[in-house]
């Protein structure tokens, strides 16, 4: 019998191909904006309004207010907190005012 054939070692960090699939799985997703999203930082989260977990992928934590937007989060930022799958939305600000910063630039650019 013949020995089986040899195949080459890939690691992810340090081939070409290992940096095409990081950058082709870990690219941002894109966020849709409904036609009449709210952009206003305060109604996401007054009233005891709440967000609440999406997914996570490639180090970022998804989140969605009650209102529709969505935002991320790098687990980078988090250090040792938990994030649950409903939370209050005012502990989010920082990364909703992030994300609606983000948004307005697209509209005003």
């Amino acid at each position: 019998m013949g020995s089986s054939p040899t195949l080459p070692n890939f690691s992810m960090g340090d081939s070409s191909i290992g940096r095409a699939l990081k950058t082709s799985f870990c690219t941002p997703c894109p966020f849709i904006l409904g036609e009449n999203m709210n952009l206003n930082l305060k109604d996401h989260v007054k009233d005891k309004k709440k967000v609440h977990f999406k997914s996570y992928r490639c180090g970022i934590l998804y989140y969605e207010t009650e209102l529709g937007l969505e935002f991320e989060i790098p687990v980078e930022e988090t250090g040792t907190g938990t994030f649950n799958a409903e939370e209050k939305a005012i502990n989010f600000m920082k990364w909703i005012r992030k994300q609606i910063s983000v948004i307005e630039k697209e509209l005003n650019a």
